[in-house]
């Protein structure tokens, strides 16, 4: 400390405009390299997600047997997508990474939801239903999970009475 931050400090003291100007100048240097491209900045990175989950929300009052009649209709179209994607791949990569689509879970009456800080869940709601598929890991396959939501709902189709449909990554 005596040997080299104390006459530092009284260098820069000594010498503060000249202390002022150099500090502001490396500042304005480092934000003209980051608005300028050379150095990239990504506030918080997309992450790839190992699962896609369908939910859907029928009109308040629909009864349950309708509500599992569409979470069916999804579910079929999960199975279609996994045999599709099976046929895609080498027989080898199947034998040595598994199947894409690892597992499959159906809910009639319950949506789960990941928010920010925590996962929420509605249950008991008869208009509710929602389907999640669990995936390889994501550097084991070759086809990203927001791939996977996009050519699952293209298999799905629109379903008859459905007030909202999503598919989202997630895990």
């Amino acid at each position: 400390v005596q040997e080299y931050y104390v006459p530092a400090v009284r260098a820069c003291l000594a010498w503060r405009y000249l202390t002022l100007a150099v500090s502001v100048s490396i500042f304005m240097v480092a934000v003209g390299i980051v608005s300028s491209g050379h150095v990239k900045m990504v506030m918080s990175p997309s992450m790839e997600r190992d699962g896609v989950s369908a939910a859907l929300k029928m009109p308040l009052g629909t009864p349950a047997s309708e509500t599992a009649e569409a979470v069916a209709r999804l579910e079929q179209a999960a199975v279609e997508l996994a045999a599709e994607l099976e046929a895609s791949r080498s027989r080898e990569a199947v034998d040595q990474r598994g199947p894409i689509v690892r597992h499959r879970l159906a809910m009639v009456g319950d949506q789960r939801s990941f928010g920010p800080d925590q996962m929420r869940m509605s249950s008991g709601l008869s208009h509710l239903g929602q389907v999640d598929i669990r995936l390889l890991p994501s550097e084991l396959r070759e086809i990203s999970a927001p791939e996977v939501a996009d050519r699952w709902r293209e298999l799905t189709g629109s379903i008859p009475g459905v007030e909202e449909l999503t598919f989202v990554g997630v895990f």
